[in-house]
């Protein structure tokens, strides 16, 4: 069985359009199939339990256990501007590979240590929860991924399809990103930044039951 394996990070300098879906967007020929919303589980589920993604060097894969410590930024940081004091690189690994003529596929959201920093003057808990939601953002939008690409039976032909939801999915997710940044104020609005944690905590534990992961 051979996955392709497309990471996709955070990228912080551009602002990009929103992204839905309309009926056009429904690839023609897939198949369309419903799941019953049921829960067993107490907490928020992992992905990457489900995944044959394995973590490689560095890297996180988000888990509602673990949180960020001040150990897990590793890079240097950037002195040349005072403006930016923290840096959080994340992003969703997407895979996806033929099985019994259907396309499975696999999704993952994942930090790298070795490429993210945080300045002495930001080593608070403050700062450090802002962090953490970045990468909360990444692994909602992994899981509406995930959620998106399972409303459909894909042959092994489909792969411009299956790309082209991923594809609105990860813009969203640029976006939304951004947005968060933009709102808080990168977070120095604090009331912004209460409201974003309490968004994106909401709709992780609407996504939080996800059959066939």
């Amino acid at each position: 069985m051979v996955t392709l394996v497309i990471i996709y990070f955070n990228i912080f300098q551009a602002i990009l359009g929103l992204f839905g879906f309309n009926n056009n967007d429904i690839p023609t020929n897939a198949h369309l199939h419903q799941h019953p919303h049921t829960c067993t589980h107490d907490k928020v589920p992992n992905l990457a339990e489900a995944s044959d993604f394995t973590p490689v060097g560095d890297t996180i894969i988000w888990s509602s256990d673990k949180k960020l410590t001040f150990d897990d930024f590793k890079a240097i940081p950037d002195y040349s501007t005072d403006y930016v004091v923290a840096n959080t690189y994340s992003g969703i690994r997407f895979g996806y590979y033929c099985e019994d003529g259907e396309l499975k596929h696999r999704v993952q959201a994942m930090y790298i240590k070795s490429q993210s920093w945080i300045k002495p003057v930001a080593q608070n808990d403050y700062y450090l929860e802002h962090e953490q939601l970045h990468f909360d953002i990444t692994e909602l939008y992994a899981r509406k991924l995930h959620h998106a690409l399972n409303k459909y039976n894909f042959d092994c032909s489909q792969t411009a399809d299956i790309q082209m939801i991923a594809d609105k999915i990860l813009a969203e997710h640029r976006y939304a990103d951004h947005q968060y940044d933009k709102e808080t104020e990168f977070s120095n609005n604090k009331y912004k930044q209460s409201n974003w944690y309490v968004k994106v905590h909401t709709e992780l534990n609407e996504y939080a039951c996800l059959p066939n992961l």
